[in-house]
C-alpha cells in the first residue's frame, strides 16, 4: 500500500459559484450499465468480512457538463443479508484520486482506503486503540464502543464515486455532479439494496469532505445525515457554509470530523462556531494525526461508518 498525503486542495470561487444560482439539472443520463461484480469481494481472509458482502461496478453514461471532466463510475459496497432497514452512505474521495482517473477514483474507498476493514471492525466491537490507528482518544473510543453496544451496526450499502477535480468547479460542474449523485448513483444503490428509501448520508473525505458538505447541506430533502472528513475548509468560507445548513427545512444529523494537524482544523472550529450561532444541531470530532492515509484508512473510516449508521437508524422513512 503506498502511503501518500491527501493532495492539498486550492479554494476560489467554488463556494461562492455554488451558491449563487439555481440548482438545475445538468446531466443527460442513460439508463446506467449493466452492473459487474467487481473481481474482490469482501473475503473474511483480507478484511474479516463475510463473504456476503461485495463490491459491485457500475459505469453511468453521461453527458460531461462543458469541458469538465466526466464522472461516470461508481463502486457499490453491498452488506450480505437482509437489513432491517436499509440505508445508504454516499462517500467521496479525495482530491489526489481525482487526478489518477474513473478506476482510481471510484476504487479509492477499497483499495486506498481500506473501507472493508473499518467495515468488518464496526461490525465486531469493541474497537480498540490500534483499530483507529492510535488516533482517537480514549473518551472518543468510548463514546462509539457504548454506541455499538447499546445498537449495534446494522450496515450500510455505501456508494463510492468517482469524484472529479472539482478544486474551482463552475457552476454547471457542481449542479451537474450534485444531480448526478442524487439521480444516479442513488438510483442504483436503491435498486441493489432495496427499501432504502429515505435513509441516506453523505460524507467524504478532503476534497470529497468539503463537496459532501455543499451537496448534502444543500439539499436536506435527499440528505438526512451529512459528515465530512478533513474537508478542506478557510475560516472565512464558514458563515456561508452555515448558510447553506441554515436553509434547510427538513432537519439533518451533522458531524465534522478532522484531526489536530489537518490544515483545515480551523475552519472546522469556525464552521461548528457559525452553526451554533444558528443553533443548529451537529457534532464535532477533533481526533489526533494529520492529512493522510492512515489517519482516513483508520479513525476517519470508523466514525464515519459509525456516525451515518445510527443517524440514518432513526430516520423518518420517506
Amino acid at each position: 500500500m503506498r502511503r501518500r498525503a491527501f493532495g492539498a486542495v486550492a479554494v476560489g470561487a467554488a463556494l461562492q459559484a455554488w451558491l449563487g444560482c439555481d440548482r438545475r439539472s445538468g446531466i443527460v443520463g442513460a439508463t446506467a450499465s449493466p452492473a459487474r461484480v467487481d473481481d474482490a469481494r469482501a473475503s473474511g481472509a483480507d478484511a474479516g468480512v463475510s463473504p456476503p458482502d461485495r463490491w459491485t461496478s457500475v459505469d453511468f453514461p453521461t453527458e460531461r457538463p462543458g469541458n469538465g471532466p466526466p464522472f461516470g463510475r461508481a463502486m457499490f459496497r453491498t452488506p450480505g443479508g437482509a437489513q432491517p432497514k436499509p440505508a445508504a452512505l454516499i462517500a467521496l474521495h479525495g482530491h489526489a484520486e481525482s487526478l489518477e482517473g474513473l478506476d482510481v477514483g471510484a476504487r479509492a474507498w477499497k483499495d486506498h482506503y481500506l473501507l472493508d476493514t473499518a467495515y468488518a471492525r464496526v461490525s465486531a466491537p469493541p474497537l480498540t486503540s490500534t483499530d483507529a490507528g492510535g488516533f482517537l482518544q480514549q473518551a472518543q473510543l468510548d463514546e462509539i464502543n457504548h454506541g455499538l453496544a447499546e445498537r449495534p451496526f446494522q450496515g450500510l450499502t455505501v456508494a463510492c464515486p468517482f469524484t472529479p477535480d472539482m478544486v474551482d468547479p463552475t457552476s454547471d460542474l457542481a449542479i451537474a455532479y450534485g444531480d448526478f449523485l442524487v439521480d444516479q448513483v442513488l438510483g442504483k444503490a436503491r435498486e441493489l439494496s432495496p427499501g432504502i428509501d429515505s435513509r441516506v448520508g453523505i460524507d467524504g473525505i478532503s476534497m470529497g469532505g468539503r463537496i459532501a458538505l455543499m451537496v448534502g447541506l444543500s439539499r436536506p430533502e435527499v440528505f438526512r445525515s451529512v459528515g465530512c472528513l478533513q474537508p478542506f475548509l478557510k475560516e472565512e468560507e464558514a458563515e456561508a457554509f452555515a448558510g447553506l445548513a441554515a436553509r434547510a427545512t427538513t432537519k439533518q444529523a451533522i458531524r465534522l470530523v478532522t484531526a489536530e494537524s489537518d490544515p483545515s482544523v480551523d475552519g472546522i472550529r469556525a464552521l461548528s462556531r457559525a452553526l451554533a450561532a444558528r443553533e443548529i444541531e451537529h457534532s464535532v470530532v477533533i481526533a489526533g494525526g494529520g492529512h493522510d492515509y492512515p489517519w482516513i484508512k483508520t479513525a476517519g473510516a470508523l466514525e464515519m461508518l459509525f456516525f451515518h449508521d445510527r443517524a440514518l437508524r432513526v430516520a423518518p422513512e420517506g
